[in-house]
Order: structure tokens, then sequence, then C-alpha cells
């Protein structure tokens, strides 16, 4: 069985490299973007542009200034006791990632806001290209007439189902999805609430990249570190509420996210090389 999946593989491949040169692997792909089945609006729009060398998949919200930002509330109750409120809200489709197959990189931009200051932080994260595992399924089907294979993968604490287009020649997909002998169509996490549907695609071999564009004041950080600084927000920023609030106040912090990606990234295991 073994031996018959490897050649099955390697034919595929072989196929591929027979239909590159006559195969369009250049243009623009769309998506409809899904986080929450409890609530009706939990989707954005995204874009993916998408050439043999890099990609650039954009949320419709995305303009290269951030909307998202912190809010701060304070009451008393009853009691006389006082509440401190503080909140980084951030916004479905403020998402952008740029995929580079030269520098074997992404670039994701983010935003948090780190306990030592208070205030909103804007990062490119910077990571490295083919991190997910796939594991080929023997399934096809077809979008706007497009053939398509199946494979699942584990990335961050999730697994995924994918589409992918063996007769267009690229490793991209739809945010930081990648690493498949065609491009991503369609991908959706099993038994969960996230996926990536498929909205229509326009193939081009003139179609030119746009330009890059990241916030001018985003500071460029690793992905390691982009974890580190996560990981630690909620409790970092409570702490700092309280060094700046007076003595015996209740200090309440919490995240609103309307459908941020980084919710998607339930750990970070597979970059620290542990287990969870």
């Amino acid at each position: 069985m073994k031996a018959r999946f490897t050649l099955s593989i390697t034919l595929a491949l072989f196929t591929l490299v027979g239909l590159q040169a006559s195969a369009q692997s250049s243009g623009r792909a769309h998506y409809r973007v899904y986080w929450s089945p409890n609530e009706p609006d939990s989707h954005y729009s995204a874009t993916l542009d998408f050439s043999q060398s890099a990609s650039i998949y954009t949320g419709a919200d995305y303009t290269g200034k951030t909307r998202s930002g912190i809010t701060r509330s304070e009451y008393v109750d009853e009691k006389g006791n006082r509440f401190i409120n503080q909140s980084l809200k951030m916004y479905a489709g403020e998402v952008y990632v740029v995929s580079e197959v030269q520098k074997h990189q992404m670039q994701t931009f983010q935003v948090l806001n780190r306990g030592n200051s208070g205030t909103l932080n804007e990062y490119v994260v910077e990571e490295p290209l083919g991190e997910i595992s796939w594991e080929f399924v023997d399934t096809t089907s077809a979008f706007s007439g497009i053939k398509v294979q199946g494979a699942k993968g584990w990335f961050r604490g999730r697994e995924y189902f994918a589409w992918y287009a063996p007769l267009i020649p690229v490793g991209f997909g739809p945010w930081k999805f990648n690493g498949l002998p065609g491009l991503i169509l369609d991908v959706h996490e099993i038994d969960g609430v996230f996926a990536f549907r498929f909205d229509g695609i326009e193939l081009d071999d003139r179609h030119a990249m746009p330009e890059v564009i990241f916030p001018k004041t985003a500071e460029k950080i690793s992905i390691k570190d982009y974890a580190f600084y996560r990981d630690r927000m909620g409790e970092d920023m409570a702490n700092l509420i309280r060094a700046r609030s007076a003595r015996g106040a209740e200090v309440n912090y919490h995240t609103v996210r309307t459908g941020d990606e980084a919710l998607i990234e339930k750990n970070f295991a597979d970059i620290f090389g542990t287990q969870e």
C-alpha cells in the first residue's frame, strides 16, 4: 500500500512538471472567511494575489493603517469597589500575509498591546514557509471547473482539510496555508469553526503582483518573539493597569476580537519544539 501511495505522488508531481509550461500560475483568488457559527455576520472577504514566486493575502479591511485600538473604562459599583477595564479591539478583515519562495519566508501584520507600554504595538511577524505537514487524501472535487485534490494537515493546534488545484502549480493559499503542490482554493478546520471558502478566481499569466504595503510604524519581529508577547499579553496588561491604579482597585483586562486570525493559532508548540 505504501509503495502505491508513493508512486501516485511521484506521478502527480511528474504531471505537474509536464503541465507547468501550459498551466496558468498567476492571478487572484477570492475567499469568504468564517470563524463562528453562532454569529450571523462572522465572516469577511479576502483576496490572494499569487505568482510562482510570491503571494499576498489581503483582508477586505486592510489598508496599511490599522483600525484596531485600545479602549479603557472605569466604574464604581454600589459597594464603592472601583473597576478598570481595558480592551484591545481587533477587526476581522484587517489581515495581511506576504509569502516569498526565494526568502522561504512569510510576513504577517499583527497588533498587540504589550505590558510595558500600554499602547498599541504594530508588528511585521516573520516566520518560515513550509511549516505544515500535509497528508494527501484520495478524493477529488472541483471549484468553478477547476479540479482539486484533498489533503489534511495540522497547524498550531488545529487540524485542517484543504482542497488544492494541481493544475495551478503554486504552493500558496489563504492566510498562512501553504506547502501543497498546487494553489489551495478552499480550507477548513476539521471538527471546528474556522473556514476559508472559495469565492472565485481570475487566472492571468500577465497578472501584476500588487506592491507590498506594511504600516511604516510596524516593527519586524520573529514568530517566536510574537508568540511570547501574545501569550503574556493579558497578564502583562493587568499588571500594568494595577500599577497605574489606586490602591484596592479591581482590574479586568480582556481582548475583544472580531474574527482575528490570531485566534486560529491555538498554540505555538511547533515553534518552541514542544508537545502540547
